[in-house]
């Protein structure tokens, strides 16, 4: 097997970091407490000006930030990377003082900045940006070779932030709400594919070519990226469930350009899948585009990276690869999390998606095998899902379980929801409103948190939900459910603390039933009859299913990983 894809896998089931993925604090940390000069300011917009020189492995530019100043400040705080080196700054076209260290620079602008001020900021500076330890989780440069020997570049910056490449305000809660304007100038006979839509390209006569590509929309800055290589692009023709069409563009090499073309319906069908299930794509204003990567994934907005492995790498049948990064345009790109903490709302509910597309592609039978056998075994339980506090990227995957765990407490609400409300609470998490006359600007990209999205799923339910919330999302222990058969009565009883309600579902003679349990507790006639308690594993709880007892599929079908078999 091949190392990255078993990496990809576990951290999936949030083993990652036992398997090689290092979530130690590096450098200036993403997110976390967010420093009084940087919450003295809001970003606008960001332009991003960058000479890639591949030989070499270096990029020189300058980023230019746009501001509004919403409390009184003496210095302006952008983080950048202590590899790279600022020359110039300027504020406002005057130029300005600074200091750089410990990953980040302290700006004078010579007077104290105003709230209600706008501020324009320009940071020139260049150098050999950092290598990509293990992309896409331990993110930076990647600067590879073509099997012809052309240069192929990808930088992916998750839970590092954007800061490893270019100069900006590195936390979550700040995305720039007039977008990005990015400029690459690179070797004239590479092609560049980044965020947003491609605005033109100029050849320079110098053996170079800058390329333009705008995001007209708010965007989490580790989103930011850029792709150079010899790229051919691959279209399919889709109209979206807004009734406007959405071509599929895939950027591949040419000689995985076979390989890309049959894997195009299937690309469509992820994203009619998203569609039907929780309304429109959200960028159709800029575009949905796929390109082929050095490194496995990542959920790139409008530039979903989807590598070599990803491309050959199924479960059960299908590419669950780039279905979760397609997932993230809902999860992650149109839905933000506000600080890390959250981070589950991103990854938790993405990952428990595939389990809802292997049910939607092969029936129930699958849905069950894909939660038993892809998400129960590497939950936690030793660890919450949310932190008390902020927290940064590293810290919400070292210390917490946002993945799997996050995925399971999806799992376990749809049973206590019941099918019709569940759909209902995942639709409107995604688009609260229905009306989608906005939808070219992405009028409902935003942050959210937890609280938000419990309060949203009582309102839909119509009811107190804080006991099942208090537990899965910050509890570090999972219910115990004890049981026993006392003459004819079957007793249930939830081992935690608190009143957890939790129903539980019982196989009768082989007729399924719903216990109530109020305060946590059952007594049931039920005789001499045949029994299962929770045979299908609904509720997410210390004992662990056993894969093997759903699956109803032929061993040819359940395929896993391809480099298994």
């Amino acid at each position: 097997m091949k190392p990255i894809v078993f990496i990809f896998a576990l951290l999936l089931s949030a083993a990652a970091q036992a398997q090689g993925v290092d979530w130690s604090p590096q450098g200036n940390e993403s997110g976390g407490e967010l420093l009084a000069e940087q919450a003295a300011y809001d970003v606008r917009s960001y332009s991003l000006d960058i000479a890639v020189d591949p030989e070499e492995q270096r990029i020189d530019g300058n980023v230019t930030v746009r501001a509004d100043v919403v409390a009184a400040t003496r210095r302006f705080v952008l983080d950048l990377d202590d590899r790279l080196q600022a020359t110039e700054i300027r504020i406002d076209g005057k130029r300005a003082s600074f200091e750089h260290e410990d990953d980040r620079l302290w700006i004078d602008p010579g007077r104290a900045l105003q709230s209600g001020e706008a501020v324009e900021i320009t940071v020139h500076y260049g150098g050999a940006p950092r290598i990509a330890p293990m992309p896409p989780w331990n993110g930076g440069f990647t600067w590879e070779k073509t099997a012809n020997g052309e240069h192929w570049i990808g930088v992916t910056s998750f839970a590092d932030g954007p800061d490893i490449w270019w100069p900006a305000k590195d936390h979550p809660s700040d995305e720039p709400e007039d977008g990005v304007t990015m400029r690459f100038t690179v070797p004239d006979d590479l092609t560049v594919v980044s965020n947003g839509r491609f605005e033109g390209r100029t050849d320079n006569g110098d053996g170079t070519a800058t390329h333009r590509w705008r995001v007209t929309t708010s965007i989490d800055l580790y989103n930011v990226t850029f792709n150079a290589g010899p790229f051919v692009a691959i279209t399919r023709d889709y109209t979206s469930v807004s009734g406007r069409p959405l071509p599929i563009t895939f950027w591949a090499l040419p000689e995985d350009l076979e390989e890309a073309q049959r894997q195009m319906p299937e690309l469509e069908s992820h994203l009619a899948f998203y569609e039907e299930l929780l309304g429109p794509y959200p960028f159709q204003g800029d575009k949905y585009g796929l390109v082929e990567t050095p490194y496995i994934a990542m959920e790139h907005q409008t530039n979903l990276a989807h590598g070599k492995d990803a491309m050959a790498t199924v479960r059960m049948g299908f590419h669950y690869v780039p279905l979760h990064e397609l997932g993230h345009e809902w999860w992650g790109n149109l839905v933000s999390n506000d600080d890390y903490r959250h981070l589950w709302i991103q990854e938790g509910i993405d990952g428990y998606m595939e389990a809802l597309y292997a049910e939607h592609r092969l029936g129930k039978a699958a849905y069950r095998e894909y939660v038993a056998r892809f998400l129960r075994p590497g939950v936690s339980d030793d660890r919450s899902v949310v932190a008390p506090h902020p927290i940064t990227a590293r810290a919400a995957l070292r210390e917490y379980d946002p993945y799997l765990k996050g995925a399971m407490v999806m799992h376990s609400l749809r049973w206590v929801l019941g099918d019709n409300l569940f759909f209902e609470v995942l639709r409107k998490q995604a688009y609260p409103s229905d009306d989608h006359s906005d939808l070219l600007a992405c009028g409902q990209c935003r942050l959210t948190n937890s609280r938000e999205f419990i309060e949203r799923t009582e309102a839909i339910a119509g009811r107190d939900l804080d006991w099942f919330f208090d537990l899965y999302l910050y509890d570090e222990t999972l219910p115990r459910l004890d049981s026993k058969r006392q003459g004819g009565e079957l007793v249930l009883h939830w081992d935690t603390p608190g009143d957890f309600p939790m129903p539980v579902e019982i196989r009768r003679n082989g007729r399924l039933e719903r216990v109530a349990m109020p305060g946590g507790s059952a007594r049931i006639d039920v005789g001499d009859d045949d029994i299962e308690i929770d045979p299908f594993y609904r509720v997410l709880r210390q004992a662990k299913p056993d894969p093997d007892d759903f699956g109803t599929l032929g061993a040819g079908d359940i395929v896993g990983l391809q480099s298994e078999q």
